[in-house]
């Protein structure tokens, strides 16, 4: 799945970058994604499957999204921080109706360890904002499990932009294409023995049979959960 508008940058992307900049964020610190696609995804797992089993590609990641809902049109900042689930991923959000004011929503912050997640806000947060976070976190992981596009801003040179800066305002941004595939997990070594690996997914595969048919393995997952998980990880081409 490609998230935005086919294979160049989305205007949704560009439209939230001078948000950003305005608001006196640096949107060059960081991969930017345009998940609007990823909204109409209904079966994400479990939750608590995907957020245990995902990590982000980049330490700082910005996503963008704009749908419908009730007949009346959202648009959402997801931000995602930190790249390691073990030592804590932390996510914030602004949602709101087109033309009105974002809502911010509190920070939460997730680690996982042993296959367990353990997540904290900020601030007091009822539960349905924090599930509502940890949804579009979830969605954009499962993008990414199908590979996907991001995009990455750098002030281009010349007397425009350093007028622009000059005079307080935002510089113009040229843009690098970043395609990302999900990588193939790799088993630990157990050193010749027999022992029960961490647990991880087992892609589906084909296997062929001693009498030299083949037949098609599903997916599943496999190991010793007490060992701790093998997160997904991904390759990034430039």
């Amino acid at each position: 799945m490609v998230y935005g508008e086919g294979g160049g940058m989305t205007s949704l992307i560009r439209e939230w970058v001078k948000h950003y900049a305005l608001a006196g964020g640096d949107p060059t610190d960081g991969m930017w994604f345009d998940i609007s696609n990823a909204l109409h995804i209904e079966n994400t797992r479990a939750l608590a499957y995907t957020l245990t089993n995902y990590r982000p590609p980049f330490k700082q990641n910005f996503c963008v999204a704009k749908g419908m809902q009730h007949g009346k049109t959202y648009e959402a900042l997801l931000t995602v921080a930190c790249d390691d689930p073990e030592e804590g991923i932390i996510a914030g959000c602004w949602i709101g109706i087109d033309g009105q004011k974002f809502r911010r929503f509190p920070m939460i912050t997730y680690t996982v360890r042993d296959g367990r997640i353990y997540a904290n806000a900020e601030d007091e947060m009822a539960d349905i904002d924090k599930q509502m976070v940890a949804r579009l976190v979830a969605l954009w992981y499962v993008g990414l499990d199908q590979g996907t596009t991001a995009y990455t801003p750098s002030v281009k040179h010349g007397i425009t932009s350093t007028r622009l800066i000059s005079k307080g305002r935002i510089p113009l941004y040229e843009w690098r294409t970043i395609d990302i595939k999900p990588s193939k997990l790799k088993q630990d070594s157990q050193g010749g023995t027999h022992a029960s690996p961490r647990l991880h997914d087992r892609r589906g595969h084909i296997r062929k049979l001693p009498n030299g048919n083949t037949c098609w393995v599903k997916a599943c997952r496999v190991g010793n959960a007490n060992k701790g998980t093998i997160f997904h990880d991904y390759k990034v081409t430039v």
